[in-house]
């Protein structure tokens, strides 16, 4: 048996933050040789650590709104309109 593929998240360490990314990363892992684990960090921590670090560590990166005008600038964030079809996105 071939071992998933573990790939890294940083969350807010919140269960507003947390808890809906373990869901759907548990629903997503079915049928798919990935698995995502997510590490969690008080709030204020993502001010003190920049984006670039964050992004040379983990994988995907749950972000707050006051981040994404930097992040989306410094290319450190992709849409994700690249990645899934516009249908799926007109269902969300």
């Amino acid at each position: 048996m071939i071992a998933a593929t573990v790939i890294r998240g940083m969350a807010w360490d919140h269960p507003r933050g947390r808890d809906p990314l373990e869901a759907i990363s548990a629903r997503w892992r079915n049928g798919r040789d990935i698995q995502v684990h997510w590490d969690a960090r008080p709030l204020k921590e993502f001010e003190d650590l920049p984006l670039e670090e964050l992004a040379t560590v983990y994988d995907l990166v749950l972000l707050d709104y006051p981040f994404t005008g930097a992040a989306a600038a410094s290319g450190l964030i992709a849409a994700v309109d690249g990645w899934v079809s516009a249908e799926y996105l007109r269902d969300q």
